[in-house]
């Protein structure tokens, strides 16, 4: 993905690894790039040019409004979701667990991307994520599945990349 943009979220953000690589690609074509990095714990992130926030993804309200407050009316390019539930062991559980949380964070996207915005979300194969995906191609004009090269192939991760928010009438 390359990243043309000014503003990006990343939720889920931890000790800041796709924050990391967010701001190197976005340095190469914008002068003053801006990521903000929402965890539900304290970070230790100290880098040029993030701003952390911590923050409860399924209090959608307070994640919004914070992201307003610091964007001041400006919209936001791409939305990150790396959100990871922690793991019971239960198959099921967790699937379902993941599926909240890419739930609640393309509630969050929704809110705040710009009409041209990017939404990018790990998601686990289980059998919920279809009906996700069919979800999201009533959100985003494009939807495309990826399985990263780096993943393992037993994996059962992957992520979506959504492209161009359709106009929606209130959800």
């Amino acid at each position: 993905m390359t990243f043309t943009a000014r503003v990006v979220v990343d939720l889920g953000a931890g000790q800041g690894g796709w924050t990391q690589v967010a701001i190197e690609r976005m340095k190469q074509h914008t002068p003053s790039p801006h990521v903000i990095a929402i965890d539900y714990r304290e970070s230790n992130l100290k880098m040029d040019f993030v701003t952390t926030i911590v923050a409860d993804i399924f209090n959608q309200d307070q994640v919004v409004t914070s992201i307003e407050h610091l964007l001041n009316g400006e919209q936001v390019d791409v939305v990150l979701s790396d959100l990871a539930p922690n793991v019971s062991g239960d198959r099921f559980r967790d699937h379902t667990s993941q599926m909240n949380l890419a739930q609640a964070a393309v509630n969050v996207a929704k809110c705040i991307l710009k009409p041209s915005g990017h939404f990018v979300s790990k998601l686990t194969q289980g059998g919920e994520e279809q009906q996700f995906i069919g979800d999201l191609r009533q959100i985003f004009h494009v939807v495309d599945v990826l399985k990263p090269d780096a993943s393992r192939q037993e994996s059962r991760e992957f992520y979506v990349h959504t492209r161009k928010l359709r106009k929606l009438a209130a959800i």
